[in-house]
């Protein structure tokens, strides 16, 4: 089962505190027992970041566009998955981020 979640990145700067300003959105898509960890190309501050929901907070400005933006690659990630299963091809991170690269031009 392919499974596809999205979220901020955590990550502590050098003196060990969280960093909450200017985070990367990080897509996670696993499948097959693999797993591919992909930039989205988006940061957003950690308290406009619905983690519920996976999604920028709507009261945020421009997270209609980000949002769009994060359901396109859910969407295309799953498509590329399911399209290689269709072809009888074993997909891989590497396949998956080739063809992700070449549609979404990330």
């Amino acid at each position: 089962m392919a499974s596809v979640k999205v979220y901020v990145e955590k990550r502590n700067d050098k003196e060990g505190i969280l960093i909450e300003k200017n985070v990367p959105i990080i897509l996670s898509f696993s499948f097959d027992g693999q797993r591919l960890i992909e930039f989205t190309g988006e940061r957003i501050d950690i308290n406009k970041w619905d983690a519920v929901k996976q999604r920028v907070k709507k009261s945020v400005g421009g997270s209609l566009e980000i949002n769009a933006l994060i359901e396109s690659l859910e969407n295309e990630v799953l498509q590329i998955y399911r399209e290689a299963k269709i072809s009888r091809i074993q997909p891989t991170p590497k396949y998956i981020k080739e063809r992700l690269s070449k549609n979404q031009k990330i």
